[in-house]
Formats: structure tokens, C-alpha cells, sequence
């Protein structure tokens, strides 16, 4: 491993460890919010849009969670969450706690990839988008 994180250093890059999981770090971290997200607007509680200018501007990031799994493609992310849910959604660590947060896949995903509309490479999906970018 050390060999790797030299390298990584040399070629000007950043380097994180983590142990063999599933997901790793940033995907891991992601399937919480991902459903999490959803579920907000399942229930009224707000907007794709409002969440994702919320998440913009609270952490700074240059997309919200909404637009970013526009980008990943909603069909892609319906596999991650039903695999996530039916690997973890039972799964509980040595202190009975759940292993990992996991919500089953929203209805409001499932009805968007049933209808085809898998996000940026559809030209729709919880935003539009024209020529690859979202429209405003």
C-alpha cells in the first residue's frame, strides 16, 4: 500500500486509505444522502432543487446530489440502492447498530427510470438537459 500512496504523490496527487469495504468512501457516504434525499421529496418536505441549492451552498460543492445522480444516470443509481438494500438493509455491526443507513429504493426513482427518464443521457430526469447540461 505504501508503494501506491507514494506513487500517488509523485504523479501530484491526494491519497486516502480505507479498508476493502463496499463503496469505500465517498460512495459509501453517498448512498445516505442519495436516500435520504429522495425521501425528503417523496414526503413535501422539499425540492430537488431547493435540496440541491441547499447542498451547493452549505458545503461548497459545484453539484447537489439531485443533479449528480442525474449525471451518474437515475438507472444506474436504482441498481447501487437495490443492491445497497438488499446486501445492508438487515445487516447489523457488532454493536446491533445497522451497518450501513440504507432506505428501500424511493418510488420517485423507480417511476423515473420506469418512464425512461435516466437524467442527463435521456435529456431528462429530475432536471432537463440540453446538449449535456442542465437547462436553468
Amino acid at each position: 500500500m505504501n508503494s501506491l500512496i507514494e506513487y500517488g504523490k509523485a504523479i501530484g496527487k491526494t491519497t486516502v486509505v480505507c479498508k476493502d469495504c463496499h463503496g469505500f468512501i465517498c460512495n459509501r457516504l453517498m448512498i445516505p444522502v442519495r436516500s435520504e434525499a429522495m425521501y425528503m421529496v417523496e414526503n413535501g418536505i422539499a425540492t430537488p432543487e431547493d435540496i440541491d441549492i441547499a447542498l451547493k451552498l452549505g458545503y461548497e460543492i459545484p453539484f447537489g446530489t439531485f443533479e449528480h445522480m442525474d449525471i451518474i444516470g437515475l438507472d444506474t443509481v436504482q441498481d447501487v440502492l437495490t443492491g445497497w438494500n438488499t446486501n445492508y438493509a438487515h445487516r447489523l455491526d457488532q454493536n446491533g447498530l445497522a451497518e450501513v443507513f440504507v432506505r428501500p429504493v424511493p418510488n420517485i426513482l423507480k417511476e423515473k427510470v420506469a418512464q425512461g427518464k435516466l437524467g442527463k443521457k435521456t435529456g431528462e430526469g429530475f432536471f432537463k438537459w440540453q446538449n449535456g447540461h442542465k437547462d436553468s
